[in-house]
């Protein structure tokens, strides 16, 4: 099944979930999406490997405010959080 751009809204604006960009992923080529309590959870959408966010939805995230950088992981990994915008955004679209 394949997640809209909502869907992906409503997951990160739960609090629930962080985008991580590998250190070396200059293209956004494996953007994941991790629990913030580490448990392990699997995101399907299809066509895409498990727990992967799409580029283009990552970066339409970061150019609306939706998400930023809050940090980075202990392999230099960057961190990516929903903002107060991005929940108030999709409170109204829920």
């Amino acid at each position: 099944m394949r997640k809209s751009k909502l869907e992906f809204m409503e997951l990160m604006a739960s609090g629930a979930y962080y985008a991580l960009q590998r250190e070396d992923d200059r293209n956004l080529e494996d953007i994941s999406i991790r629990r913030e309590d580490g448990v392990a959870e699997e995101i399907y959408n299809f066509p895409y490997r498990i727990n992967q966010m799409p580029a283009y939805v990552f970066e339409e995230f970061i150019e609306e405010g939706i998400l930023e950088q809050d940090g980075t992981d202990e392999l230099g990994g960057k961190i990516f959080r929903v903002t107060d915008k991005g929940r108030e955004k999709a409170l109204r679209a829920a």
